[in-house]
């Protein structure tokens, strides 16, 4: 309660010639807690407003009622959201974008239209949905007419039904470069099926199924050599320590 309240109800108490023991006395109280509303040290509730409202035969906008200015509400100045120390802007003019860098208003940054998916668990995930032109390219098409045509014209249904196995790895390698980069490239690339299909051809094509299967072998020297790389690199994106070695258990766990 305000000091000009507490005045008012001093005022209207003397007014009608109440002594604070006898208001006290109408409203059920001790006259310590009239005293203490008249020295502004505590409120009424809203029970005791109404009952004072109706001693005094007031209404409670003219018990209340004050000469100071009700405060015009503040601009929303929105919340000011950090990542690693940088700020995280958003704009909502067009769509639902996001500016992730330097203070200054007008820096660069990576937006996301309002239908991306966004995540957080220690850092930012972005996987934006809005797809690039080589991933709106049906690749799967393509090569479903360039297999019929092998077929057709040279008759090699076999091995050419190989092709297919490249559908994954394209989407794979284009998803990379589209911004999925959680991973650095060679960690992304999918080398353990760019293998099996060097496997295949070497033994449809020219039947050197031993000692292709050798190319096996260097799945685990390549992962081992690509792993510390892949983290430098994801220390350097900004992903915390702790998603960094659960991502290295998962996998030593695929490994194993």
């Amino acid at each position: 309660m305000n000091i000009e309240i507490a005045n008012r109800l001093v005022q209207l108490r003397k007014q009608h010639g109440y002594s604070q023991e006898e208001l006290a006395a109408k409203l059920g109280l001790s006259r310590q807690a009239v005293s203490k509303w008249e020295r502004a040290e505590a409120s009424p509730d809203t029970d005791n407003l109404i009952m004072l409202s109706r001693v005094y035969g007031v209404s409670l906008d003219e018990l209340l009622k004050t000469d100071e200015p009700i405060p015009e509400p503040e601009p929303d100045k929105g919340v000011k959201v950090t990542i690693n120390g940088k700020p995280l802007r958003f704009n909502k003019d067009d769509g639902f974008f996001f500016s992730y860098g330097d203070d200054d208003e007008n820096c660069g940054g990576s937006t996301v239209d309002a239908d991306s998916h966004v995540t957080a668990r220690g850092n930012l995930v972005i996987e934006p949905n809005e797809k690039s032109v080589w991933q709106e390219f049906p690749f799967p098409i393509f090569v479903t007419i360039l297999y019929l045509g092998l077929g057709f014209a040279f008759g090699l249904w076999h091995p050419g039904w190989i092709l297919f196995l490249t559908i994954p790895a394209y989407y794979s390698i284009v998803g990379w470069f589209s911004g999925r980069r959680r991973h650095c490239f060679l960690r992304a690339f999918p080398y353990t099926l760019l293998v099996a299909i060097a496997f295949l051809c070497m033994g449809c094509i020219w039947g050197l199924w031993h000692p292709g299967w050798i190319l096996f072998l260097t799945i685990p020297i390549y992962y081992a050599m690509v792993k510390p790389i892949d983290r430098a690199y994801r220390r350097r994106r900004g992903i915390n320590a702790i998603e960094i070695e659960r991502d290295d258990d998962d996998d030593d766990i695929d490994d194993d």
